[in-house]
């Protein structure tokens, strides 16, 4: 039942996702069609599903009849307009993306099903970060799952306000109630969105170099990030030798924080596997660059629909995601409109970039955000981040944490045409404004921002 479940919840996201693409008409090729319309599908199935729960019991049935009405609602659709479409297709380019993504999903595969193991003795964590973080998520799904909470409130904090993105959890939920197991439930999606995740950040680095192993470096890139802790590595074979280091692991090479400052954590091991908010947020804030691009590109205001629609999908996600995307977006607009002297017909695209936010966002924002557990602020002025508070040179700092990636971005922005310099503006400022305030309770979180400016490194390397 378990695989049924999931695959029956993930197909109707699907195909709600792909009718909105059709209906915004958004002009897309099918593999990334598909790609965007499952980020776009589970994030709303799930949205949808989360706020009927608060009028009428969250259960198997109330969930079935949910998804029936979108099935034939998107059905409806569909059979009064397929006549009008035409759909291209293309043998080599579908090819070349399912060799890519095929081998992707046996890696996600392989890593997931590792995460959460169900032993005699008890449960078991296949990574230390999962062990640290995923007890919330549990407990976070099981309160949805078997608590009934609504109106929501955190589990481990009675009375309080869920002020925590909590969309990734409820979807786990939806599963369980739908007849999977725990596990599975949490499981799963992770490597369907590990998948998508990898697919847009493919998609958004060829359509920027328009070159898909161009495309495909950029994937690599991101998601192997790494700095000097390879110089340990090797220091470490030698006195080991190899085969005891592969076995057993001494420490994480991306991550030696006390032995040589290396803060810039693999992407892998410190945010898609352990943050579930990121798995399900980052690869709509890559849908959100993906739009903004098309938009400056062609100038069609239904890619910044596209885009603020998303947006406004994601507060119960993933905030950072919500943020950093929204100012982007609001960077992007401030440049257009001083390139064009506040031309009419300018204010007039960006309305509709304005308009979701406002309309559908904004009130997510008030009302679980408002008035947290504690109503502290802890930005502040924090210059250099990790680098100067440890007494690190700044520049060698990030130089031994990025490695070469330190100087490719730089490098790659000699050849790269204005109109992508000027695209690639804002994620600049947040590397620049990430290294001189602290915008996190705890120190290292400001890569939760170093994050978006990482990814158009890689597209500009």
């Amino acid at each position: 039942m378990s695989i049924l479940s999931v695959g029956y919840f993930f197909a109707t996201a699907g195909f709600l996702g792909i009718t909105v693409i059709q209906i915004l008409k958004l002009k897309l090729g099918p593999l990334m069609k598909l790609t965007a319309g499952l980020i776009i599908g589970i994030i709303s199935l799930t949205q949808i599903i989360f706020w009927q729960s608060w009028l009428i019991p969250f259960n198997q049935a109330s969930i079935m009849a949910t998804t029936g009405a979108i099935i034939l609602g998107s059905g409806w659709w569909w059979w009064k307009n397929i006549r009008q479409m035409k759909i291209k297709f293309n043998r080599l380019a579908v090819s070349q993306w399912s060799f890519w993504l095929a081998g992707w999903i046996f890696l996600w595969g392989f890593i997931w099903q590792y995460m959460l193991t169900l032993e005699t003795d008890g449960l078991y964590a296949g990574w230390v970060n999962i062990w640290g973080d995923w007890a919330a998520h549990l407990s976070y799904t099981t309160s949805f799952a078997f608590g009934q909470n609504f109106p929501v409130q955190m589990p481990i904090l009675i009375g309080a306000k869920f002020s925590y993105p909590f969309l990734a959890d409820f979807l786990s939920a939806i599963l369980i109630k739908l007849g999977s197991d725990l596990l599975p439930a949490m499981l799963f999606p992770s490597v369907i969105l590990s998948t998508l995740l990898v697919a847009v950040i493919t998609k958004l680095g060829s359509e920027i170099n328009k070159n898909f192993r161009a495309g495909k470096l950029t994937a690599l890139l991101f998601l192997f990030n790494g700095g000097f802790g390879w110089w340990w590595w090797i220091k470490d074979i030698q006195v080991n030798g190899l085969s005891r280091v592969m076995q057993n692991l001494p420490r994480e090479y991306t991550h030696l924080e006390k032995l040589f400052n290396i803060e810039w954590i693999n992407i892998i091991t410190s945010q898609v596997i352990p943050q579930r908010g990121f798995l399900l947020g980052f690869p709509a804030a890559v849908l959100i660059y993906f739009f903004l691009w098309k938009y400056w590109q062609n100038k069609q205001s239904r890619n910044l629909l596209a885009a603020s629609i998303i947006i406004s999908l994601l507060p119960l996600v993933h905030a950072h995601s919500v943020a950093i995307a929204g100012a982007v977006g609001a960077t992007l607009a401030a440049i257009e409109l001083v390139q064009n002297r506040f031309k009419a017909s300018v204010i007039k695209n960006w309305f509709w970039f304005a308009g979701p936010l406002l309309i559908i966002g904004l009130p997510q924002l008030l009302y679980f955000f408002s008035d947290s557990v504690t109503n502290s602020t802890f930005i502040k002025w924090f210059p250099g981040w990790l680098a100067t508070s440890r007494g690190d040179n700044f520049g060698w700092f990030w130089l031994k944490n990025l490695g070469l990636m330190a100087i490719l971005p730089l490098v790659g922005l000699i050849p790269a045409d204005k109109k992508f310099r000027l695209f690639s503006l804002p994620f600049w400022l947040i590397l620049a404004a990430a290294n001189l305030w602290l915008f996190q309770p705890w120190e290292w979180d400001n890569t939760k921002l170093f994050v978006h400016w990482y990814l158009i490194a890689c597209v500009l390397a």
